[in-house]
């Protein structure tokens, strides 16, 4: 495990193809893109990657593709979901393949409920040993993560280390 990430890492866009199809082949010249770049990691399946189009099938073999190329530069893979079962299970998947990292954002919430965002980074963190990244997305989750609530996760939550 990383203790700590530097440098850029470059947030990496799902190619799809004409017929809206997952276009896997180019994954790899994105990563070399990444990398060529000086880029320090990637970071794939966020919530801009259109990662909630994607079939969970589909998230894997992108992951899967994306850790292959990537070598040695660490990973961090989205696994934001609106419930917190399957967003636990998309990190120890992420976890078991290799990534470096996780990055969550809030699920979509009709009303913001900070206790039980709270509540969502906090399981999640007593399932992996990864870091993980909050996604502060609001125009998705519908949550706004005001800069107290951030500082009692990342002072409370061990392994919640990024924003």
């Amino acid at each position: 495990m990383l203790d700590s990430f530097y440098g850029m890492h470059w947030m990496l866009a799902t190619p799809f193809d004409q017929k809206e199809e997952v276009d896997y082949e180019s994954i790899p010249n994105l990563v070399a893109e990444a990398i060529s770049s000086g880029c320090t990691g990637v970071v794939g399946l966020g919530v801009m990657g259109e990662a909630a189009r994607l079939s969970d099938k589909e998230r894997t073999k992108i992951a899967e593709t994306i850790i292959d190329a990537a070598g040695n530069l660490p990973v961090t893979l989205g696994t934001t979901a609106n419930g917190t079962k399957a967003m636990i299970e998309r990190s120890k998947e992420a976890e078991q393949m290799g990534a470096a990292a996780v990055m969550v954002s809030a699920p979509s919430m009709p009303k913001a409920n900070l206790d039980a965002l709270f509540g969502y980074y906090y399981q999640l963190a007593e399932q992996i040993s990864i870091p993980i990244v909050m996604q502060d997305y609001p125009q998705t989750s519908g949550v706004e993560m005001p800069v107290d609530f951030v500082v009692r996760v990342a002072d409370e939550i061990p392994n919640v280390k990024y924003l």
